[in-house]
């Protein structure tokens, strides 16, 4: 860590900083602690959250809820578009999402990237369960929940309690192999 403000501030390499220099490597390495504990979340097991949204069918297509969600993970259009405005040399297309390989991709990026970056950019507590419940219900609809505007859906809170148990079982069955 030091190598780094090192590398940053050069003054930081002198016998004697000057005190304002502490004052910012200290702000720095307080800034990297506080990222890194954030980014230490428990991780989504993408297999799970494939089990919920489709039952573990590559085919799978929703006329409900996310605009006709489609694949292992019901991914949304609107989601699609996200992640290609992030890739701009990729352009996934909708027929793509039933492509298992594509699908975790994109999943991947939602649940590990976008939805953390979202959370942080409103000043959202980030860990699992947010992760999920923005997943499921959308940033918007947590962000109103969170300002006491609207309701947790009960679709979400049972989201939750479906990936936890799955999440047990899962484990359950690994420690008896």
């Amino acid at each position: 860590m030091t190598e780094i403000i090192s590398e940053l501030y050069p003054c930081l390499k002198q016998k004697n900083p000057s005190p304002k220099w502490l004052i910012i490597g200290a702000a720095i390495i307080l800034g990297l602690l506080i990222w890194l504990a954030q980014a230490r979340g428990e991780e989504v097991n993408l297999a799970i959250i494939a089990a919920i949204e489709s039952n573990n069918n590559p085919r799978a297509i929703s006329y409900k809820g996310a605009k006709y969600g489609r694949g292992l993970y019901q991914i949304s259009e609107k989601c699609l578009a996200d992640y290609n405005n992030y890739h701009k040399g990729l352009k996934i297309k909708v027929i793509d999402l039933f492509n298992s390989k594509k699908a975790e991709k994109i999943a991947q990026w939602y649940f590990n990237k976008r939805i953390p970056a979202l959370l942080r950019h409103f000043k959202l507590k980030d860990n699992l369960e947010t992760r999920l419940i923005c997943y499921n219900a959308g940033i918007g609809k947590y962000r109103k929940y969170k300002q006491g505007k609207t309701a947790l859906p009960i679709e979400s809170a049972k989201y939750c309690q479906k990936y936890r148990k799955l999440a047990k079982w899962t484990k359950g069955q690994k420690e008896a192999i």
